[in-house]
């Protein structure tokens, strides 16, 4: 099978956009930031990547692969060994990471507790003249305009995570780059300040990069997903192409769940909200029974006799017939064929 480049089309004739500036009729669709072109670094394997203006992007994998390599190979913290790192056109494999004006949201936010929130906000910019103001006008744009002289110490969860937000946008930067942002809150202040960052994004127009191994994270907030698997890049779509038409058996269990059945000439994937309790479906598959009970308090997870796994706010009898209506076909390789 032919290797797949995950790469966009973009027209030649277009020239790019800088990325903070705000077009209102601005075209992402012709015109990229930041484009990775056959990058090859520790674990990465000729990987294609782009990211365009107003775009947000993640890279969604499980650990080991690649994902914070190639974060760091875009920061700069890591050299390339061989291919292209380009910025508008722009070579950047030797450009210092101090000259890529890129920002950065850690993990762990990487803050310095013992310093206010305005101090911290202007460690970016501690070398311009009216640093002071511009601290206070980004600690306004994420909310935070009533704490600017408390110490980050005292600060929550989610308080913190804007103080590292703010600071990685008050130098106006070529692309943000978040690396497991929410992963530090729980998980109703996960959500939350997930649809915040978003809106915020959006409203600034910053092409942003999010590295990240939670499906759920990727799918709500990005325009499109890069899947990475062992330092290669395995599919690339929007969300809702991944998760309905995943290119193959491992994408679709690592995204959604998927309920994989071995067949004498491939195998059967079916999501679990495509699932039927009866026999109303037009794919049979047969009798089965409830082998454990998951109660996860708005809906209960089977796991049943099949080895497939549903999702249902009411409990079935112990014994019950199983179908869906919709199914996805793989060969025997595990390379999709098509879905019905």
């Amino acid at each position: 099978m032919k290797k797949k480049q995950w790469k966009r089309n973009h027209a030649k004739d277009k020239k790019s956009e800088l990325a903070i500036q705000i077009v209102n009729d601005f075209d992402s669709q012709f015109s990229y930031c930041l484009a990775l072109e056959k990058v090859n670094c520790q674990i990465l394997k000729d990987v294609n990547l782009e990211v365009r203006s107003g775009e947000i992007v993640s890279i969604l994998g499980p650990s080991g692969s690649g994902k914070t390599t190639t974060l760091n190979v875009i920061a700069g913290f890591l050299d390339v060994k061989s291919g292209s790192l380009n910025y508008n056109n722009q070579v950047w494999n030797n450009l210092p990471t101090q000259k890529r004006r890129i920002g950065v949201v850690f993990q762990d936010y990487a803050l310095y507790n013992n310093k206010t929130v305005l101090q911290n906000i202007m460690t970016p910019i501690r070398n311009q003249k009216d640093k002071k103001t511009q601290a206070t006008k980004y600690a306004k744009l994420v909310g935070l305009e009533k704490h600017v002289k408390q110490n980050v110490a005292t600060l929550s969860g989610g308080q913190k995570q804007r103080v590292a937000l703010a600071r990685a946008i008050v130098k106006t930067p070529s692309i943000l780059l978040l690396d497991e942002p929410f992963s530090a809150l729980d998980a109703n202040l996960r959500v939350s300040t997930r649809d915040w960052v978003h809106d915020l994004i959006k409203k600034l127009k910053i092409p942003t990069l999010l590295v990240t191994h939670d499906q759920e994270e990727a799918l709500s907030i990005s325009d499109y997903i890069y899947v990475m698997k062992d330092g290669e890049v395995v599919q690339f779509g929007k969300p809702y192409e991944i998760y309905n038409r995943p290119i193959n058996t491992w994408v679709a269990k690592f995204i959604g769940e998927t309920n994989i059945l071995e067949t004498s000439t491939g195998y059967v994937g079916v999501k679990p909200e495509n699932l039927k309790l009866n026999d109303d479906g037009e794919y049979q598959f047969g009798q089965v029974k409830i082998k454990h009970i998951e109660n996860l308090g708005s809906h209960f997870k089977l796991k049943l006799s099949n080895g497939f796994n549903i999702n249902t706010r009411t409990l079935p009898n112990e014994e019950f017939f199983l179908s869906s209506n919709k199914v996805l076909y793989f060969d025997l390789k595990g390379e999709l064929i098509h879905e019905a």
